[in-house]
């Protein structure tokens, strides 16, 4: 049971809050209790002995989260709130990112006071607020820069955690995707996500769960539409695409491995492939992608140099320069037919 006269309250409240109702009846007497609430969570976590009551505030804050409407969220809880939440979550993330008992632990399974308080910012999520702030550090110091903190430091990610993880950015895209956003909207979330490493954990993640559903032979369809939407959404912006995953940038190289450490599929499991294997292959085309826009980029400095009247192979001036559509190159003639003869 609960020990402080907050813990008592929260376990109390959570009952009547299971409903839309009674979440916006409490936000409304209540607007500061994520303040309130992290607030003596910080301070119970000094002490083993009552890390009960800090359980009980996490799951309390999930279950507001979950059940409130998100148009009560942002009319009622202040901004500060949900800043002081994340920093909350950076500083206990980071701590476990740079544990070496974590880091050596058998499967890199987090304290349970920390997946509760990793799974109320999922419930939390649901809201603008939380993905805003979680994207207003810049970089490493952001919210999602310490789960990539989190996720890098282990080679095998835990399910749970990449499970989180995928569904924290899947609902960071999805609210850019939204009628009152602009499309633009994520196009800079995934350039803030690439920056500080999430994007390249983030297919690390997707890996972690797609493996995880095979070895217990147990698929979960939610998370492996989730994922196939993640990917999808990343697809749709081809500035990401050819910039940020070619071979040779960070994201790219991480992408790059999985895709060579995958078996291909063959054409007779085509018809009979799984869930876990259409998301392998997504992530193959989405590899092919990145490596075909780094090759249009490359095409695209030869166009320039036939605007100069340069050949794109023997780099000599031609009077009569003519245009590959196989490659999409510009060269002299001679160039062209030698190319064609080493074909043969």
């Amino acid at each position: 049971m609960p020990a402080t006269a907050l813990a008592v309250a929260a376990h109390v409240h959570s009952r009547r809050a299971m409903t839309e109702e009674g979440a916006n009846a409490y936000v409304k007497e209540n607007p500061r209790f994520l303040r309130d609430y992290i607030k003596e969570a910080i301070r119970v976590r000094k002490n083993k002995s009552l890390w009960t009551d800090a359980m009980h505030f996490y799951s309390f804050i999930g279950v507001i989260f979950t059940f409130a409407n998100r148009s009560i969220i942002s009319e009622y809880v202040p901004m500060e709130d949900f800043q002081a939440f994340i920093a909350h979550l950076r500083q206990i993330l980071s701590k476990v990112a740079e544990s070496q008992e974590w880091i050596k632990s058998r499967d890199g399974r987090l304290k349970p006071i920390d997946a509760l308080l990793l799974n109320s910012c999922s419930c939390a999520c649901r809201s603008w607020e939380i993905n805003h702030s979680m994207l207003t550090m810049t970089s490493e110091n952001s919210g999602f820069g310490v789960l990539a903190k989190l996720c890098a430091a282990r080679e095998v990610i835990h399910t749970s955690v990449a499970q989180e993880f995928v569904y924290l950015v899947f609902r960071s895209l999805w609210i850019g995707q939204q009628p009152n956003s602009s499309r633009n909207d994520i196009f800079v979330v995934l350039q803030e996500l690439e920056a500080c490493g999430a994007l390249a954990q983030t297919f690390r993640a997707i890996v972690a769960i797609m493996e995880a559903d095979k070895k217990d032979k147990v698929q979960d369809e939610n998370e492996e539409k989730r994922c196939l939407r993640l990917i999808s959404m990343i697809e749709d912006e081809p500035r990401i695409v050819m910039k940020k995953l070619r071979p040779g940038t960070m994201t790219g190289d991480v992408l790059k491995d999985i895709v060579e450490k995958s078996v291909p599929l063959e054409i007779s499991d085509v018809v009979n492939s799984s869930s876990g294997d259409q998301v392998m292959k997504a992530l193959r085309r989405l590899h092919k992608a990145a490596v075909l826009g780094s090759k249009t980029r490359k095409a695209r400095k030869v166009g320039e140099r036939q605007n100069a009247g340069v050949c794109s192979y023997c780099m000599q001036d031609a009077e009569k320069l003519k245009f590959c559509g196989r490659c999409h190159l510009t060269a002299c003639k001679y160039s062209l037919s030698l190319r064609a003869s080493n074909r043969r």
